[in-house]
Parts: C-alpha cells; structure tokens; sequence
C-alpha cells in the first residue's frame, strides 16, 4: 500500500501501514491527552520491527525453509533466536560487504547509507518497548500521559522511528528496505555464501569471502 491508501480501521500488515499507524497513534495520544493511545503506539512499533526481523531472515534463505521459519519464529523471543541460529550475523556481513565492493550507493541515488539491516539495534529498541507493552506493573500515576512513565515511552517510540528512517528507503508514498535475494545470487557467489555463514566468521574466511567475490566478478 501507499501511505496514500492508509486508513486505521483497515489493518494491513506491513511496515508501511504499520508506520502510519504509529504515527495514528501518537496524534490521538497529543490531541486528547490520550495515554492508552501512547501504549497502543508502543504495541505497533515493536510489530514494525519484528515484522522487519522476520523478512529480512526470510531473505536470506532459500524460500524452501520459509515455513519452517515462520512458524518456529511464533513463540516469545524466537524470532531472535531464530536470527542467531540462520544467520550469525553472516548474511548482513556478507550484505555488508557486496555493497562497499560492489558500490551499490550509486543505485539508490542520493541514498549513501547502504547497509546491512541492524538486527541488534532492533532487539534492542524491542527490549525497550517490552515494559511499556506489558502494562500491568504501572500505577495510577503512571498512566497519566504525562507521567514520566509516559514520556519514556514516547521517547522510545520516537528512537523506533529514527531507527526506521535510517534502514528504510522512502520512495514518494512507499517505503523500500535492502537486502539481498538468496535465490537472485549468482550461483558462484551463493556458494561464497554458504561456505560464509557455516564458517567461525573469523578474519581468515571473511578475507577468503572477499577475495572470492572479486575474482567471481559478479559486482562489476
């Protein structure tokens, strides 16, 4: 969808419809002195990132294990443990490293911040919007909205959105994200890969990756 298309009665799960909702949210939360509104922005924020977590792991596997994925990815905090387990930091390295020898800058236009999405910087904003999403330890006092309770949960809020602005690419009314297609790699770079994220990651498979993808010459 466009962020034209928006409407909050009609839910859509994706970041842009997510995004818009948050910020839905927040409007109601400034407008009526509305703390529930400030929660419920919270909630969404967190699906943004989650949502986010979950596709980019989906992307950098073949798309035969996506069921499986998703559906081990359902229980508490297993969408993390799911990460660390497919990809070890290995895709975004690898990701990371396509970009800086292959200059992929110059296909997004003015956009220079091409990079690996940062899971860590999002279970961290996730561990952050936990307290304020389980409600049940805050007092009367907390739940006024402009407790200090309140106004952290804000100001989480609003470092979700910044966070967004950097990994997102906005594109008039669409939000884009980059990455790398397992199945669009090369078959030459995919087994780079593959060796890749089934090594220790130390310095001597990271040069081993490097020097194998300059002679593949798929980046020219």
């Amino acid at each position: 969808m466009s962020l034209e298309e928006f409407d909050p009665i009609v839910r859509q799960n994706t970041p842009v419809y997510l995004i818009e909702l948050v910020k839905n949210h927040l409007q109601k939360a400034e407008e009526y002195k509305n703390s529930t509104s400030i929660i419920y922005a919270c909630l969404e924020a967190r699906n943004i990132l989650e949502w986010l977590d979950m596709h980019t792991i989906l992307l950098s596997v073949d798309e035969i294990e996506h069921d499986k994925i998703i559906n081990e990815s359902k229980p508490k905090n297993a969408i993390r443990k799911v990460g660390k387990s497919v990809l070890k930091e290995r895709y975004q390295v690898f990701f990371q490293l396509v970009c800086e020898l292959g200059d992929l800058r110059s296909l997004f236009g003015q956009q220079t911040n091409v990079k690996a999405y940062d899971f860590k910087e999002s279970f961290r904003l996730q561990g952050e919007l936990a307290p304020y999403i389980h409600s049940y330890w805050m007092k009367g006092r907390d739940v006024v909205n402009d407790s200090p309770v309140m106004i952290r949960a804000r100001q989480i809020v609003d470092q979700v959105m910044l966070f967004l602005n950097n990994q997102l690419i906005r594109d008039g009314n669409y939000y884009h994200t980059i990455g790398i297609i397992v199945k669009d790699i090369p078959a030459e770079d995919y087994r780079l890969l593959q060796v890749w994220k089934n090594s220790n990651g130390n310095n001597v498979a990271f040069q081993a990756l490097k020097e194998g993808l300059i002679a593949n010459g798929n980046l020219n």
